[in-house]
């Protein structure tokens, strides 16, 4: 389909399919002997999609970070939201101070400026801190999303998902809150990356037989070893364990969401109790005279960035799989 027909099916001035093809929003083929473009039915469906996106004022960075990252839509569509709520707040505030300023200040005298400045205010008002359902919600599909793939939302899932976002929002707001905005300031690759490392360790873990349990726990001490000689692993532990390591650790450390997500796939069942296994034998290897080494050196390299606690291991599985 030459540009002309697709401007027309799609009501898209030429000039600016031209600027989305400049962009790398839309890839048509350039015919070599003319060097027209040739757009096919997917590259329609895709400029269509750029302009439903674009009625709804979502940066044509957005639009590319959504194109390129597919498995984060939910993610940047939710930021997305966040920051227009926030920015309608500041524009209700905006419109409250103003209507109070027509009220009390005298705006047919402006040579009273000092009474006029009075009455204006200083800063914008502080974001609320608090997570809000759809973070919340974010948070679960992130670094659970590997057991919710392939699996139908019924009724009865979808009161367990319910129910798993009122558990995050009960939970202590200020570990969760740091990782949400943790997240945020990453980019899309970045968070790409994170997210396809994340699912293989779920999977490694996940696939894990019973009787092979206590080789993979060697392979970890193996593995552990060479991180906690990493520097570049030990500066990126030890600068984000208040914003990553430790809500991450509390997200699964928490005994309720965690029976939530085992009733809502058998999936991550199996991957919580192969986990929990290898957390419990690690636990254990490292209070032997064996393990005395390795302890040591997670005490002495990591300090007071890490808490090895018996009763909630959760350090201890982010530092294993992390």
């Amino acid at each position: 389909m030459r540009i002309a027909q697709v401007s027309e099916c799609t009501g898209i001035h030429r000039k600016t399919i031209y600027h989305y093809i400049k962009l790398g929003l839309v890839k048509p083929v350039a015919e070599q002997e003319n060097g027209y473009y040739d757009f096919s039915a997917e590259d329609v469906h895709r400029l269509q999609l750029i302009q439903r996106l674009r009625l709804l004022d979502c940066p044509l960075s957005t639009i590319r970070d959504l194109l390129e990252h597919p498995r984060l839509s939910r993610f940047l569509l939710d930021r997305m939201i966040q920051q227009k709520k926030r920015q309608l707040e500041i524009s209700q505030w905006q419109i409250e101070q103003l209507e109070r300023v027509v009220r009390k200040a005298p705006l047919d005298n402006m040579e009273e400026s000092d009474r006029l400045r009075a009455e204006l205010p200083q800063r914008l008002p502080e974001p609320r801190a608090e997570l809000t359902r759809q973070e919340a919600s974010f948070l679960v599909s992130y670094f659970w999303g590997t057991f919710l793939q392939g699996l139908e939302m019924n009724e009865y899932r979808r009161y367990l998902w319910e129910r798993l976002v009122d558990r995050l929002m009960e939970m202590h707001q200020p570990p969760l809150l740091a990782l949400r905005d943790f997240l945020e300031d990453l980019t899309p690759q970045k968070l790409e990356i994170m997210f396809v490392e994340n699912n293989n360790r779920v999977r490694r873990i996940m696939e894990l037989e019973p009787e092979n349990i206590l080789m993979q726990v060697e392979q970890m001490a193996k593995e552990l070893e060479n991180k906690l000689r990493d520097e570049a692993f030990v500066r990126d532990w030890r600068e984000h364990y208040e914003t990553f390591v430790r809500p991450v650790s509390e997200l699964y450390g928490d005994t309720e969401a965690t029976q939530l997500m085992s009733q809502f796939t058998g999936r991550f069942e199996r991957y919580g109790n192969n986990l929990l296994q290898c957390c419990s034998r690690m636990q254990a290897y490292l209070e032997t005279p064996q393990g005395e080494s390795l302890r040591e050196q997670i005490r002495q390299t990591l300090g007071d960035a890490i808490a090895l606690d018996e009763k909630n291991p959760g350090q201890l599985a982010v530092l294993l799989v992390y």
